[in-house]
């Protein structure tokens, strides 16, 4: 019978006495000071793949018996090395991300994966993105889903930011494919472009000047010849032109048709560049979603997009042809009436589980479905938690967050005045011939029509919200209800 003795520690503790030892046949170079740390071959290729790589190959290390990190503080190696020579590992809470980048930049997997349960509490706007490059590279699960999850989480400041313009496009077109990726569909688009730029920065100088502008104007790409190019950006003799080139001053001017047209111009190589590096995002990308406006007017005219893909699009919107559920089901309803920044501000009021922005669903467009309170109550009674966002003649932003049905009295409501003022009122009111109601008072109250709509705030008398709006009564132009699913 086979008797097998496992005694981990004694190997472990025989092992410890050869880090740094002086007869180590490889030295380390180690920070800006290159602070000489010894290891051996053997076991430093025994090890990692990364070592074996580089002491087994036609690399300068093997012939030197010198290894260079510059960008490893000696601290942080010396962690490194005892696990080397170890597998045990005493990680300082201060030292953690840097431990981390020094593991994946050796390849050390099994080091990453003792660390994966410390570096996600870690996470940071800051560090998230290269985190979640790292796990996809090191095969690490459980931080990989984790670093979308805070993705999506903050996805209204990460989305319009840089660092998510860093990712790779397997792992940004994941991330556009979540449903928790919750932006409008129109600022998916416009990530896409503006990452598909940010990929030859080196080629083009400067980040893309991309606005949306306001109705009617549309989103253009005029492109120009290569040879118009060159007339057009100054060289010195024998300098090497890139195929991607921005004349100066040219790129990103309201021009056109109308002066509400936001034009970018590049050369026609620039272009089919740009739309080459888009084009895997595109399957992520659900255009179905969009109204049919905002896609003839941000989509379709910078060329970007197949023609057929087009035509699906349209087709669907105009003759009712099923496109593929993943297409169609939307990620958020944005309101037409607020900018995102505005858009996000009133979400981050509904309470949510774990704080995650909620999904919304469009149950009543007034200016669309018709501006009545039969109609209002047709698309949202009975519908279960719901938000509504209206506009006034005077341009303020006024509305409801209700946690109770239509048609059911009682519940908690938000309101906002000019996305400034935020409200809770203990009551959500039904009156079968007017709009939302709110409160008693009410506090405040759309009519059927918009017409000498109300807000009296009796809830909450200090608010003075009249003072706000002008009057305590007052038009509203328009108004969306949306159904809230958390």
């Amino acid at each position: 019978m086979d008797i097998t003795f496992h005694i981990p520690s004694a190997l472990s503790a025989s092992f410890a006495k050869l880090i740094n030892a002086p007869d180590g046949d490889i030295k380390f170079l180690i920070g800006v000071k290159e602070t000489v740390r010894y290891g051996h071959s053997l076991v430093l290729k025994t090890r990692y793949k990364y070592f074996e790589t580089m002491l087994t190959s036609d690399f300068k290390e093997k012939s030197e018996g010198i290894i260079r990190k510059p960008n490893i503080e000696v601290e942080v190696f010396d962690l490194i090395l005892r696990f080397i020579y170890t597998s045990h590992v005493k990680l300082p809470s201060s030292q953690v991300i840097d431990v981390v980048n020094a593991a994946a930049e050796l390849a050390m997997t099994d080091l990453l994966a003792i660390c994966e349960p410390v570096i996600i509490p870690c996470l940071t706007h800051n560090n998230v993105f290269s985190f979640l490059m790292m796990s996809a590279l090191h095969n690490l699960d459980k931080l990989r889903a984790a670093c979308q999850s805070y993705i999506c989480s903050h996805v209204g400041d990460l989305a319009v930011g840089q660092e998510i313009l860093t990712l790779d496009s397997t792992q940004l077109q994941k991330l556009l494919a979540m449903d928790k990726f919750r932006v409008s569909e129109l600022n998916v688009w416009t990530l896409a472009i503006r990452w598909a730029w940010h990929q030859h920065l080196d080629s083009v100088g400067e980040p893309l000047p991309l606005k949306t502008p306001a109705s009617p104007g549309r989103l253009l790409v005029k492109t120009f010849d290569d040879e118009d190019a060159k007339d057009s950006v100054d060289s010195e003799p024998g300098e090497k032109k890139s195929s991607i080139m921005i004349p100066p001053g040219l790129a990103g001017t309201f021009d056109g048709e109308n002066e509400q047209d936001y034009v970018m111009e590049m050369s026609t190589a620039a272009h089919q560049r740009l739309r080459s590096t888009v084009a895997p995002l595109l399957s992520s990308i659900r255009f179905h979603t969009m109204e049919i406006d905002q896609f003839h007017r941000f989509v379709e005219y910078t060329c970007l997009v197949p023609s057929d893909l087009c035509l699906k699009v349209y087709r669907c919107n105009t003759l009712a042809i099923k496109a593929p559920e993943h297409l169609t089901t939307p990620r958020i309803y944005p309101s037409t009436l607020l900018a995102t920044n505005e858009w996000w501000n009133v979400l981050k009021l509904i309470p949510t589980p774990k704080g995650v922005p909620p999904v919304l669903k469009k149950l009543y467009h007034a200016s669309r479905n018709g501006f009545s309170a039969a109609q209002f109550h047709a698309n949202c009674d009975n519908r279960g938690a719901t938000l509504t966002v209206a506009k006034t003649s005077t341009g303020h932003i006024i509305g409801g967050f209700s946690t109770t049905p239509w048609s059911i009295v009682g519940g908690d409501v938000l309101l906002g005045v000019a996305l400034v003022y935020y409200i809770a009122f203990k009551k959500s009111s039904f009156i079968r011939d007017s709009g939302p109601t709110f409160g008693a008072g009410p506090d405040l109250k759309i009519t059927s029509n918009g017409k000498r709509s109300e807000v009296h705030c009796e809830s909450y008398t200090d608010l003075k919200l009249s003072k706000v709006l002008g009057s305590s009564f007052f038009d509203v132009v328009d108004y969306e209800v949306f159904q809230i699913l958390f």
